[in-house]
């Protein structure tokens, strides 16, 4: 009836009565200078979602709609408005929050409804089903639709839209609503390889931002004056905004024309940041969610780029061509790699490759002074001339050991003698990005020694190799095991017979797949794929002979890089592809320097001469004590036509005297191809996305806890912070609690409206007034467990209090 009556005399009002009081509705909801600030606000969001735009714009099968990164704009925008509207509003900041989140459910939901083809109908069965098969795609271990980024992506986007605007147009902290933002934006700068300039994004954002801080601070003056009984001139707001956006454009020209440090650089230190413990941890948990993004957004020449390398799941290459070599052709004696990085510390299914001397070009050339090798015929060194075809690159890839680079480039290294300026270097990176085109030439000392010389090499390591001897004690523990037995069966003494001991058993027993699933957290991921799945790739195949070789005192590292590629008779020359991306093994021996071993079964082994007679055939079957599991053992397999890494045609390896054929079981099969979801697998689905939201859901009950019950109470007594907890349910429960009432007088009120917990209010508030006006003493043990235990039955008390007034409301 009211509602009615309202009409009613809204209709007998004229039309400049109606429009007078529309307006005054409307202002007395949108502040003054509100609008202006809701545009700079939504155009902080949009920036960067209009610097990702691009990465991802093609759907990964023909018969789904195209999926990209277009809507994160829209959600952004939205996000603000959504969120201006409840700063304004009364609400409190949770419930403002999770009415936030029901909102960008909706529009994220609403905006794949109308992306998807058909009638609204047939748009939600296609949104769901794409929806199942993305979560049957993450439980076979490889995403390849880009789906589930976008919803991921969509909703950091609208939850930084909300803290935008929430701190902007609710309490007034401006560089709390700039930051996330921000550093989305500077991440998408440091880690996108599209030749396209980021820069104007930056320098809008920053504008921006200090038009916020303007905004803010005019407000901020505003209030003060008129607090005070000040007049001012109503222009004086304009009068800021003016003077803020020259002072502001001045700024950026300043910071634009000042000198700063190699863009690369820059991204290195950022790098070592990212790559910091906590960070590597949370990388583990949404890994596979990027992996859409990672596979199809601007290719780069930069693998194994990083100081760390996780043994993950499921790796997606392509073909697309990286970088062409000039180099004298291999021969059978011989194979080329090329190298990027080398890693030397194994930890958790991670490896490491820090070093603390940084060597930079001189007159335009790097020259690294390598240790003499006491063998005349161990090595020789090989010019090469790279081109790069894909980029830009941010490292150097050249044949091991690398002698020069003519480049202005720069390495990490470690110095093998001080004196002699010796070094070891772990990578060599361009001191600026290389493109598409460019060129560079390498000398490098490449490995020649045959397996006789090997074998005569001294048994002493130096001191300096002391990283690439240790061996964490918690590292594949059944793998070392399998080690021992591996060299006993094998009789093998010296360390190249060890080296090729483990090398031929590792190619003969593992099956190469590169559907491998992400490995679990709870055992080394080596001893998993050698003992359990019994599959592998390059990486786990070359982290398990180094840990083994290590096992028995043999020092060996990680190599990582690109295989030798494919010989191009008519560009005479080595065409190397995304697909031969490669890790492979280095075991050192004193006076030949470092030797390459290829443990993978998907490459050609690597032929060495060797004039000493194969040593006879073992026949008993290995046994080993430290672990009961039966040594897992396979027939050869044959190499899978699409792997990893191009294969070459070199001759077969004739077998060391100490390569001793283990005992063969039934073959183990590759792993199948994903299946079509089943209705059983549909069902897994939904089970997975119904944990995900419980575990949203928990993560928000306990955020609300420590909203309500800790924040800002945490300098408080205990028993000072249980009463406080008492009069935040109070107010929950609208008790009227006057400002100027004892604190007897508020507990009282409170029990009467929770007769269920009176007693325990009471105790609460004695606690409380004899710490508060008894003569000083120290609270024993006996009181704060009294106190604990009496909050703990006046809380649900309170909470069913509440859940009745609901009730009876309803």
């Amino acid at each position: 009836m009211t509602m009615l009556q309202s009409l009613g005399k809204l209709r007998d009002l004229n039309g400049a009565t109606v429009v007078r009081r529309l307006r005054g509705m409307l202002r007395a909801m949108i502040g003054r200078g509100d609008v202006s600030t809701l545009l700079i606000t939504c155009a902080l969001m949009v920036i960067p979602a209009l610097a990702l735009n691009g990465l991802l714009d093609v759907p990964r099968d023909a018969s789904e709609w195209p999926v990209g990164l277009g809507q994160l704009a829209i959600v952004g925008a939205a996000s603000v408005i959504f969120g201006y509207l409840l700063a304004r509003s009364r609400y409190s900041e949770l419930v403002a929050l999770l009415m936030s989140a029901m909102y960008g459910v909706a529009t994220i939901a609403i905006l794949q409804l109308l992306s998807a083809p058909g009638d609204p109908l047939t748009r939600l069965i296609a949104v769901i089903a794409r929806l199942r098969d993305s979560f049957a795609q993450i439980q076979a271990g490889a995403i390849q639709d880009p789906f589930l980024l976008v919803l991921f992506l969509s909703t950091l986007f609208w939850f930084l839209g909300h803290n935008t605007a929430w701190h902007v147009f609710r309490i007034d902290r401006v560089w709390r609503a700039v930051v996330p933002p921000g550093i989305v934006l500077l991440i998408n700068g440091l880690y996108n390889f599209n030749p396209s300039n980021l820069d104007l994004y930056l320098i809008v954002y920053v504008f921006l931002s200090l038009m916020l801080v303007v905004r803010s601070h005019i407000d901020l003056r505003e209030m003060h004056w008129y607090v005070n009984q000040i007049g001012f001139d109503r222009r004086l707001r304009t009068w800021f905004y003016r003077t803020g956006a020259v002072a502001g454009i001045a700024i950026l020209m300043v910071a634009w024309v000042l000198p700063t440090g190699s863009p690369d650089q820059n991204q290195q230190r950022f790098q070592q940041f990212m790559n910091g413990d906590v960070l590597t941890r949370l990388t583990k948990l949404w890994e596979r969610l990027l992996t859409p993004l990672e596979s199809t957004g601007n290719t780069s020449a930069e693998y194994y780029g990083r100081s760390t390398l996780q043994l993950s799941g499921a790796i997606q290459l392509g073909d697309q061509e990286v970088l062409r070599v000039r180099v004298p052709q291999s021969g059978t004696d011989s194979r080329y790699y090329w190298q990027s990085r080398v890693f030397d510390t194994y930890s958790g299914g991670t490896w490491d490759s820090r070093r603390g001397l940084n060597i930079t070009a001189q007159d335009g050339a790097l020259s690294l002074n390598l240790e003499s090798y006491a063998f005349a015929d161990a090595r020789r060194d090989v010019t090469q001339m790279f081109s790069m075809t894909t980029g830009p690159s941010r490292l150097i890839y050249a044949a091991p050991e690398v002698r020069v680079i003519n480049l202005p480039s720069e390495a990490e290294a470690d110095y093998i003698d001080p004196k002699a300026k010796t070094v070891n270097a772990s990578v060599v990176r361009p001191q600026s990005a290389l493109q598409t085109g460019d060129t560079y030439s390498a000398v490098s000392s490449v490995s020649t020694a045959s397996a006789n010389t090997l074998r005569q090499t001294a048994a002493q390591y130096p001191a300096w190799l002391a990283s690439d001897l240790a061996l964490d004690a918690n590292a594949a523990p059944r793998a070392r095991a399998l080690a021992v037995q591996i060299v006993a069966n094998a009789k093998a003494y010296t360390a190249y017979d060890k080296a090729k001991a483990i090398e031929n058993w590792l190619r003969t027993n593992i099956a190469y797949d590169e559907n491998m699933p992400a490995p679990p957290t709870d055992q080394d991921p080596v001893d998993w794929a050698l003992f359990q799945v019994k599959h592998a790739y390059c990486t786990y195949y070359a982290s398990a002979m180094v840990i083994m070789l290590r096992s028995q005192h043999v020092a060996a590292r990680l190599a990582a890089g690109f295989a030798q590629g494919t010989w191009d008779p008519t560009d005479q020359s080595y065409v190397v592809r995304e697909r031969d991306a490669h890790t492979w093994v280095q075991v050192y021996f004193p006076g030949a320097g470092w030797v390459e071993f290829e443990p993978t079964a998907a490459q050609d082994a690597l032929a060495r001469p060797d004039t000493r007679a194969p040593a006879p055939t073992a026949t008993a079957t290995p046994t080993f004590t430290p672990s009961p599991t039966p040594l897992p053992t396979l027939t050869p397999l044959v190499k899978p036509q699409n792997s990893l890494q191009q294969t070459v045609n070199a001759p077969t390896d004739t077998p060391p005297p100490s390569t001793t054929p283990m005992v063969t079981a039934t073959p183990l099969p590759l792993a199948p191809p994903p299946a079509r979801p089943t209705p059983f697998s549909g069902l897994l689905a939904f089970g997975v996305l119904l944990a995900g939201v419980l575990t949203i859901g928990s993560f928000i009950g306990v955020g609300a806890l420590w909203w309500i019950e800790y924040r800002g109470l945490d300098r408080l007594s205990p028993v000072g912070r249980t009463y406080a907890r008492l009069t935040k349910y109070g107010r929950w429960l609208r008790v009227p609690l006057l400002p100027g009432a004892t604190p007897l007088e508020r507990g009282r009120h409170v029990a009467r409206e929770v007769p269920a917990r009176a007693n325990d209010i009471v105790a609460i508030t004695d606690l409380y007034i004899h710490e508060q006006y008894a003569p000083p003493s120290p609270i024993t043990a006996g009181e704060e467990e009294r106190a604990k235990t009496a909050w703990q039955s006046a809380r649900w008390g309170f909470i069913q209090r509440k859940l009745q007034k609901w009730l009876r409301r309803g």
